[in-house]
């Protein structure tokens, strides 16, 4: 259904089918080999990623104990464990996001698509509107994956063009130029480095994103089954009037009462799939808004400490904040309106009910003797609806610690812009301590 799902299962971390090359004498051979192969890819990029990211944060502390660095170094402690370890957020994300979803999904990420098939199938019967809307739900996940990964790609050029002075992106221009990488006591050239870091890390990377782009597309075709389902219900309260005779008649009430019954059906349905989609996801979502909060903290603290730095160098560290800010936040945008579109549907139901209870509109009540029955009945479903509505609202909640809402996500935003202004001023304040010259 979506192309995500092709690259999860060309990478080994999803099922790969093997329906359409069975019919072939000499496919089971194949079919073996290339699926030993599928099994061993996810688990050496895992393990790969995972050592090269304990050499980095065990490069880190070994760097940090240096004697020389603790006594010329006037910042506070966490402020620069943050900044040194903001290279291992990325790469501890792809770890535990790929990790998590190599576990959980063979046992629902085909449950997950044959709900959104079926729920897609029912909610758009002719073949043209259930088209358009697969169409643009493929495009959109190829769209997002060639955004994803182009993004990665091009913070990944930036930061070893950075490392090896071929573009001006250093603090300023007196900055040393690294000879090697180390590692420990181990010096690495430029070329070792990049073929061992890149294709482990990188790639592992970008498998994550589209881990979080399948949920977030989960989402999108979640939010276009309660769009149409809200516009029904808009459809319905517009046409709830008289006939020209002067009279709603039961066949009117009949048919009403019939979208209500499909109504309970799409939206228990639609929230059996949620279900479904936080059963998987839920998890790491949270551990991507995590890591990616981290890794933002960590280059605001790298810009906001760069006092003299030129402007390249803050240039390129607001961008890459605003990049990792964008994932822990933007990203997300399609599980917003869905918790959204539920409340709307729950606002625009009680309008109906108190129409076709006459509350809204007394003078309704005048052209419905005819069938009281048929109208008590309808008021019967819309009820339910409306209590499961309420009972039954759409919020993606990861790791069940938040949901995703508009105040979340403007709370985050402006706590971790907080943050970075408090340590900038504890920083201040460390400078002054350590040297009192500054303060006169």
């Amino acid at each position: 259904m979506f192309f995500q799902e092709k690259v999860l299962s060309l990478s080994g971390f999803l099922l790969f089918e093997w329906n359409k090359y069975r019919q072939k004498e000499d496919a089971r051979a194949v079919e073996l080999l290339v699926r030993l192969v599928l099994f061993l890819i996810p688990r050496y990029l895992l393990l790969g990623a995972s050592v090269l990211l304990a050499f980095e944060v065990g490069n880190n502390i070994y760097f940090y104990m240096e004697p020389s660095r603790s006594v010329t170094s006037s910042e506070p402690p966490i402020v620069e464990i943050v900044k040194d370890l903001q290279m291992c957020f990325y790469p501890a994300r792809a770890i535990l996001i790929m990790t998590l979803f190599l576990f959980k999904a063979p046992s629902l990420w085909s449950r997950l698509m044959r709900k959104l098939q079926f729920l897609l199938l029912n909610k758009f019967p002719e073949v043209n509107r259930r088209s358009a809307v697969t169409k643009r739900l493929r495009s959109l996940s190829v769209w997002l994956f060639v955004v994803t990964s182009s993004l990665h790609v091009l913070w990944s050029c930036l930061e070893w063009s950075r490392y090896e002075y071929l573009l001006p992106l250093q603090a300023n221009n007196n900055t040393p130029r690294m000879d090697c990488y180390h590692y420990f006591t181990l010096c690495l050239t430029f070329h070792e480095f990049v073929l061992m870091w890149s294709p482990h890390v990188d790639v592992l990377f970008i498998m994550s994103q589209q881990v979080i782009v399948s949920a977030v597309l989960c989402g999108v075709a979640l939010l276009y089954v309660l769009s149409d389902l809200n516009r029904d219900i808009h459809a319905a309260f517009r046409d709830l009037k008289p006939r020209p005779l002067g009279d709603i008649d039961a066949s009117s009430w009949c048919e009403l009462n019939q979208k209500v019954v499909t109504w309970i059906a799409t939206y228990t349905q639609t929230f059996e799939a949620l279900c479904l989609v936080e059963a998987l996801f839920s998890g790491i979502l949270c551990v991507s808004i995590g890591l990616d909060v981290m890794a933002v903290i960590g280059t605001g603290a790298t810009l906001i400490t760069a006092s003299d730095a030129n402007f390249s160098f803050q240039a390129y560290f607001v961008w890459n904040t605003l990049l990792f800010l964008s994932y822990a936040t933007l990203f997300y945008l399609p599980f917003v309106y869905l918790h959204e579109k539920s409340i709307e549907i729950g606002r625009i139901l009680r309008q109906l009910i108190w129409k076709v209870k006459g509350h809204s509109d007394p003078d309704l009540n005048e052209y419905t003797k005819s069938s009281p029955a048929l109208r008590q009945e309808t008021t019967r479903h819309l009820d339910e609806l409306a209590g499961i509505v309420k009972e039954n609202v759409f919020a993606v909640e990861p790791g069940a610690f938040f949901t995703f809402t508009r105040s979340f996500l403007v709370r985050l935003t402006t706590s971790i812009l907080t943050l970075l202004l408090l340590t900038r001023e504890i920083i201040e304040r460390a400078a002054h301590a350590h040297n009192p010259l500054l303060s006169k």
